[in-house]
């Protein structure tokens, strides 16, 4: 193996220069980020921060939704056969398609319930919603609101739709998606009523609490505005009869509807009478 040997002369030379470099370095100008001036003044006399919050204020169709998350609307609902298949809702539409010789249809998303409702009993603005509503693919599509069932007893199937291609026309109708559903509680719907909380009246502009509707006047529940907002209140009458939902321990209950220790109401025993036709 060869060696090569450095002269004494030029390795002190270099041991010197290393000591140098050494010594020196700790006073050298390290390269840091830009300095971050700081605010010579209180923030309260002006702030020259740069805006780094933003308000986004929705007035979308999906503000008057009746369920929330979305998915509270999937197959959480019995179908024809009695199985939790079937949709609770309709995730709403805004669907024209008469330019092309089809329907419309426009509705917000709403959890299926009784017809008409939620909004076409309180404005005009909407297509009825309920079983049958929508648009179906086709050429051209098939669009239709939600058909009226009638006084009780109702009708068996769906009649002929708005046109021959409309899919329901001649099946059954779908009672069973109307009422009640896991979409109408609390614990999957977050927009549900919830009987364990207290709802006090909303305020206005100037942070005072609307006044509380009065229980001693009955004349009082037969005019409440249905969205005190709206720039044409509308009164519902909160008085009049409404289809009770019966609740059933099973997925198929047909024939079992007055046996009580498989269906019943909400908030009702076991032991309380009642029958197919009751109402509240």
């Amino acid at each position: 193996m060869a060696y090569h040997s450095m002269s004494p002369l030029v390795r002190r030379w270099l041991a010197g220069v290393l000591a140098a470099q050494l010594g020196l370095g700790p006073l050298a100008t390290p390269a840091y980020a830009a300095l971050t001036p700081l605010a010579d003044e209180p923030l309260a006399v002006r702030n020259s921060a740069k805006p780094n919050i933003i308000l986004t204020v929705d007035d979308s169709t999906s503000m008057l939704f009746d369920f929330l998350p979305d998915y509270v609307v999937s197959a959480y609902c019995r179908g024809g056969t009695g199985a939790m298949t079937a949709p609770c809702g309709n995730v709403g539409a805004a669907n024209d398609f008469t330019l092309v010789g089809g329907g419309k249809y426009f509705s917000p998303g709403y959890t299926y319930q009784q017809y008409t409702y939620p909004y076409a009993n309180f404005t005009g603005t909407y297509d009825a919603a309920g079983p049958g509503a929508g648009c179906f693919p086709g050429s051209p599509p098939t669009c239709s609101q939600a058909v009226d069932p009638g006084a009780l007893p109702g009708i068996a199937i769906y009649p002929a739709g708005p046109q021959p291609s409309w899919p329901h026309a001649g099946n059954p109708y779908e009672y069973w998606l109307m009422w009640p559903a896991p979409a109408h509680n609390a614990g999957l719907n977050a927009l549900y009523y919830n009987p364990r909380l207290t709802y006090d009246p909303p305020v206005d502009s100037a942070g005072a609490t609307y006044p509380h509707m009065d229980a001693g006047s009955t004349s009082n529940w037969t005019q409440v505005p249905a969205d005190p907002w709206a720039s044409t209140i509308i009164n519902v009458d909160l008085t009049a009869t409404v289809t009770d939902g019966l609740w059933c321990n099973s997925d198929w209950s047909l024939g079992s509807a007055t046996d009580r220790t498989q269906c019943r109401y909400n908030s009702t025993p076991s032991s309380a009478r009642w029958s197919p036709s009751d109402s509240m």
